[in-house]
């Protein structure tokens, strides 16, 4: 009863189970041996070419490297030239700063005015520790002395006649 049922609906539908029964397979089931054949082998004589794309494509990337290979070498030679020049110019800029230190203006050295009125004024007061009102001479005359330095510098220029 259930298996009439079941063809039915079988007689309807189209199986399809993704498997090939061939020849071969059959045979192998039932258990005969089939001589296996080799693959054929492409002849000598036939060389396998890419295509031409791939030709053009193997151009182009090895002119490519050639550029690249090129470019760098050039890049090398600028890099040694300006690490050359970088030298001389180093030395050159040593040799300048040298120059320039060497001929720096100094300016002359004046004589310090007064300095033997300060000294004596400096003296009083390291000997006279405990009476320092002692030494108002000496302080008087270093104030005469810097007040008639101060006014020569304070001078008016004469006019030009």
């Amino acid at each position: 009863m259930g298996q009439r049922w079941s063809r039915d609906s079988d007689d309807g539908e189209e199986l399809t189970s993704g498997v090939r029964i061939t020849k071969e397979l059959l045979d192998q089931l039932d258990g005969k041996v089939v001589p296996v054949q080799a693959p054929p082998r492409p002849s000598a004589s036939l060389a396998v070419r890419p295509p031409a794309e791939d030709v053009r494509a193997v151009e182009r990337e090895a002119k490519h490297d050639q550029q690249l290979a090129h470019a760098l070498e050039r890049s090398r030679r600028v890099g040694r030239l300006l690490l050359k020049t970088e030298e001389a110019e180093l030395g050159s800029i040593t040799r300048l700063a040298d120059e320039l230190l060497a001929s720096e203006y100094n300016a002359p050295s004046r004589p310090q005015p007064c300095k033997e009125a300060a000294a004596a004024a400096t003296a009083c007061y390291e000997a006279k520790t405990a009476d320092p009102l002692a030494c108002a001479p000496a302080v008087e005359a270093y104030v005469r002395c810097s007040q008639k330095v101060w006014e020569g510098r304070q001078a008016p220029v004469p006019a030009a006649a």
